[in-house]
C-alpha cells in the first residue's frame, strides 16, 4: 500500500494514520510562533544569541555548524513563510530593501 493512501481519513477509505512529516512541521511551527511572541524565556535568549542576533526569527544569520534542532526549526520557518502576512503599521520597523 502507498503511504498516502494510508494517511487518508477513514471516512474516505484510508486507515487514518497521521502524516508524521506534516505533524512534525506543525509542532515546529508552534515553536517558531513561541519564539516570535515570547521574547522573555530561556529558549529564546539562547537561540537568539547564536542564530538570529537581531531578534527576528524570520531573518536568520548564517552559522558554520548549526545543531539539528535548529535546522528543524529553520525548515519550519521556510514552510511557514508562505502563509505569513506582513502588516506595515506605522512603518518604523519595515526594512524596504530586505522585507518582502
Amino acid at each position: 500500500m502507498v503511504w498516502d493512501s494510508l494517511c487518508t481519513p477513514k471516512g474516505i477509505g484510508g486507515i487514518g494514520f497521521r502524516n508524521l512529516r506534516l505533524f512534525n512541521i506543525t509542532l515546529l511551527g508552534r515553536q517558531v510562533w513561541r519564539l516570535i511572541n515570547n521574547n522573555d524565556n530561556l529558549c529564546y535568549r539562547v537561540l537568539c544569541s547564536k542564530y538570529f542576533s537581531d531578534g527576528d526569527v524570520l531573518h536568520l544569520k548564517v552559522v558554520d555548524k548549526p545543531c539539528f534542532s535548529w535546522m528543524s526549526i529553520v525548515d519550519a520557518v521556510k514552510a511557514l513563510e508562505t502563509g505569513f502576512g506582513w502588516q506595515i503599521g506605522d512603518g518604523r520597523t519595515t526594512r524596504y530593501g530586505s522585507d518582502r
